[in-house]
């Protein structure tokens, strides 16, 4: 188009040595206007639509703006992202989304189990390895027969129930995966004070210094030996008030070998007997230490794993756990969670390890 133009305005050029006259003067002006025609028509669609050369390039701004705004994931999408890259399924990050933005400082760490579900769940209803009080609903138990005074074999569907972590991944009951190991910063007397405080333990001389000094030799948590001693002997009773065995008095907060037999109780207190345990520090510090050894060095570090043992492979699940009682996990949580908020220690980093099974069910519920 450009060439034909140019020949064209030569065509009405002046030759060498002719004279510039009417003629050619009038043929200038068809040339000029013929000139400003095919711009005319060239710059119409332009012109009609308003866009300028400014508007074109403000458009094409515009557009690579908008393909980059929907590139941009906000702060939640990028958290979802995080955790999934974590390995946690899409059933658990709503969740800890939630508390995520509670609890910022918090860290959520998923453990892949590498174990079925409904294989841990078989293991875990097997005879009377989870166990449920008879204060509950007779719905929540598995038979008539008392495996121990007062507790029943729990049903199927409590088991999956407790056993499921998405149904504590919430501001109360998250502390069951909290790391047990021993953090001075916050894991103070003031803690370990208020979760004592509302039981008669500080009455037989289990007081938070007993805790916290135990704890820091066995490099175990102190508020989590005191939720344990609350657990198993928050009401007094004999393996805390200093009963006698053999003309000595023994203690055993944590009911370390109480179990088996008519009297589990005693069988406790003949095994603090062996140890020495005779006063309430001996009982704790003794205690502490058997917790260390025989559970958090072992991979079972947090109140979930003492009682599902799924940290050290299919083979040991159902086996090797503190506990019978199927709900003992999330009561401990609620009594760290009160002592927690009530000195800002749920501000800290935190961290929590969660496990994830495989083949898990949709939800899980009580009946």
């Amino acid at each position: 188009m450009i060439k034909v133009h140019c020949h064209f305005i030569r065509f009405f050029l002046p030759e060498k040595g002719q004279a510039v006259n009417k003629t050619y003067k009038a043929k200038l002006n068809i040339c000029l206007t013929a000139l400003v025609f095919c711009a005319a028509v060239l710059l119409f669609p332009y012109v009609s639509t308003g866009t300028t050369a400014s508007a074109m390039s403000s458009a094409a701004d515009t557009k690579v703006s908008t393909a980059n705004s929907t590139s941009v994931l906000s702060a939640d999408e990028k958290y979802d992202r995080n955790l999934k890259s974590k390995g946690f399924p899409k059933s658990y990050r709503k969740k800890l989304l939630a508390l995520h933005k509670k609890h910022p400082n918090w860290v959520f760490v998923a453990y892949k189990t590498n174990i079925a579900w409904s294989s841990a769940l078989a293991k875990q209803t097997k005879g009377g390895t989870s166990l449920v009080s008879g204060t509950y609903p007779a719905s929540y138990r598995d038979g008539s027969k008392q495996y121990e005074k007062g507790w029943y074999k729990a049903s199927s569907k409590v088991v999956a129930y407790y056993m499921d972590p998405r149904n504590f991944l919430n501001a109360n009951s998250i502390y069951m995966f909290e790391d047990l190991s021993y953090k001075p910063k916050y894991q103070t007397k003031s803690v370990v004070s208020s979760i004592l405080s509302p039981t008669k333990l500080p009455g037989y001389g289990f007081t938070a210094s007993v805790f916290t000094a135990a704890g820091k030799a066995s490099n175990v948590s102190p508020v989590f030996l005191a939720s344990r001693a609350r657990q198993e002997n928050g009401n007094g009773g004999a393996a805390v008030n200093g009963t006698k065995v053999l003309g000595k008095k023994v203690y055993n907060p944590f009911n370390i070998g109480a179990f088996g037999g008519t009297n589990p109780m005693y069988n406790g207190l003949v095994y603090a007997y062996g140890k020495g345990w005779t006063t309430p520090a001996k009982s704790v510090r003794g205690g502490a230490q058997e917790l260390a050894r025989n559970y958090i060095q072992k991979g079972q570090y947090t109140g979930y794993y003492q009682r599902f043992n799924v940290r050290n492979g299919a083979g040991k699940v159902g086996t090797h756990q503190y506990m019978t009682n199927i709900m003992a996990p999330y009561t401990e949580a609620l009594s760290t969670k009160r002592s927690y908020t009530q000195y800002g220690v749920t501000k800290k980093a935190l961290v929590f390890e969660i496990p994830v099974y495989t083949g898990m069910p949709a939800s899980t519920k009580l009946p």
